[in-house]
């Protein structure tokens, strides 16, 4: 019989491999994020990268309850909650995603200055990540950590790459943003797949949509107060100013 110090040994090893992993194909991600800005900024323009920057931070606001989603998905997969049951709870916050976007798209067209359409390729990302955070938190909570650093490194690229292309070929800022959605979408039923159905659950209750908007109050206030300054350069600044303080 294996003693105990072998055992906490062992299972601090695997935590933090398990992190090590996960912050690798996080990172990823970001580098991926960020690379982005470099062609956006050399090939839309002062006035066009503003634009851009600016539905990227509406975009990341509206995602804000993606990453409480995660969490509440995981702790509740810890918990013995099932696969299925905790898909229902992505279901319908990714519902709720969806409504709230299209509502705000003429609100955000108007106060960005941007098309409709622009508006629209960028808020249609919110409920296609929160289907992808959904899938995170079933691996994360079931400790498939190789699984969930992959799945990260490849949501980044994917959201990346069709956006550099649509930008090397002349796109504009909402059509660019809209690929990137398109990758995001993919990279959600690739990982449902890789999660798979599940086994026999354990108990079938989870939280409601309440529990995961009460989880992302705080993350919200954050990632607000932190894309204010681009959502408010582009109102009260020339599309050229706005496109110069954003890349800045």
């Amino acid at each position: 019989m294996p003693r105990p110090e072998t055992t906490r040994r062992s299972a601090t090893g695997t935590a933090v491999a398990g992190m090590t992993m996960v912050t690798v194909g996080a990172m990823t991600a970001n580098i991926a994020s960020y690379l982005l800005h470099l062609p956006a900024g050399r090939w839309l323009g002062p006035a066009g990268y503003g634009e851009f920057a600016a539905l990227l931070a509406a975009q990341l606001v509206l995602a804000v309850p993606a990453l409480a989603l995660q969490t509440v998905v995981a702790r509740e997969a810890v918990h013995g909650s099932g696969v299925a049951a905790l898909r229902r709870l992505g279901y319908r916050c990714a519902a709720m995603a969806a409504v709230v976007a299209l509502i705000l798209v003429p609100v955000v067209a108007w106060a960005l200055d941007t098309s409709v359409a622009g508006a629209f390729g960028s808020l249609v990302t919110a409920p296609l990540l929160v289907l992808l955070a959904a899938e995170q938190g079933l691996l994360q909570g079931r400790g498939r950590f190789a699984a969930l650093s992959a799945v990260l490194a490849v949501a980044g690229i994917a959201k990346v790459v069709p956006a550099v292309a649509v930008l090397a070929v002349g796109g504009g800022p909402g059509a660019a943003l809209f690929a990137g959605a398109v990758g995001t979408g993919v990279v959600a039923v690739a990982a449902s797949l890789l999660v798979g159905r599940g086994g026999e659950e354990a108990t079938s209750w989870v939280p409601n949509t309440g529990a995961v908007l009460r989880a992302s109050q705080v993350q919200l206030a954050l990632i607000a107060l932190t894309s204010l300054d681009l959502l408010l350069a582009r109102i009260v600044l020339d599309a050229d100013s706005a496109g110069l303080y954003a890349l800045g």
